[in-house]
């Protein structure tokens, strides 16, 4: 068995047999003689269920979990007709997930939904699992912050270019060309952010814009189930007035047959 396999057999399973069949891969692995890969394998941690369920979502639902990521880089690459395509997988990932969560025997609440959701959005942000190896993710994922957009600007002017032989070396570039070359990287840099930033706001919206459409749909169900409990409620206190009318006439024929 290679290290590989392991970590995706133990991904794979069930959430509770996570710490007995790390136990058993970390040891069969030893014998086959990667004692190294054992003790990595041996030093993973037991994943949340929002986590597993993740992970289970790329094993079993990959179809969809790709297309979230595709449409992900298709609105990255300036495409916004992509996020009802996204919006569209997240939504269906989110209730594969609470399938899949419940077929488990796990609570499949709102929170813990949310935290799926967030991360799904998160890796499609960052399009993939990295530095975690797909469908083997190891904690919950948060929206990437903007400041890791900031590229590293260099201070030093541009390299100057070595003559060509036979030909006159050229002028050193003076300190008005220097600073009009660091703006102009300056500016294409910016750019390069704004960009940046443009894609993951847009990919955050649609998670967002997802998140609204269920707790929209889950309000619309409770309302209708509030509006068939008053009506129930009604036909209930309209039984119970006509059950106290029954026995009240019941008590007054019983009353007057003690009469002598």
């Amino acid at each position: 068995m290679v290290e590989e396999t392991a970590i995706e057999s133990l991904f794979r399973a069930p959430l509770a047999q996570f710490v007995e069949l790390r136990k058993q891969l970390a040891s069969e692995l030893k014998a086959a003689g990667a004692a190294e890969a054992a003790k990595r394998l041996a030093k993973l941690k037991r994943p949340t269920v929002s986590v597993w369920a993740v992970n289970q979502l790329w094993w079993h639902e990959r179809e969809a979990f790709e297309a979230l990521l595709a449409e992900a880089r298709r609105i990255g690459a300036g495409d916004l007709s992509g996020q009802s395509e996204h919006r569209r997988a997240l939504g269906h990932l989110r209730e594969a997930a609470r399938r899949l969560l419940g077929d488990a025997g796990h609570p499949a609440n709102e929170a813990t939904l949310r935290r799926i959701t967030t991360t799904l959005g998160s890796l499609a942000a960052l399009g993939g699992f990295e530095p975690d190896r797909p469908g083997a993710l190891m904690r919950d994922r948060d929206p990437p912050g903007f400041e890791a957009l900031a590229l590293p600007l260099s201070s030093e002017p541009p390299a100057r270019a070595e003559p060509s032989p036979g030909l006159e070396a050229t002028r050193e570039p003076s300190a008005a060309e220097l600073a009009a070359a660091r703006e102009i990287a300056e500016r294409e840099a910016a750019a390069k952010r704004a960009a940046e930033q443009a894609r993951r706001l847009a990919v955050e919206r649609s998670r967002l814009e997802a998140e609204l459409a269920e707790a929209r749909r889950l309000l619309e169900t409770r309302r209708m189930a509030a509006t068939v409990l008053a009506r129930q409620l009604r036909l209930a206190e309209a039984e119970l007035e006509s059950s106290s009318a029954e026995v009240a006439a019941l008590e007054q024929s019983l009353e007057a047959l003690a009469e002598p």
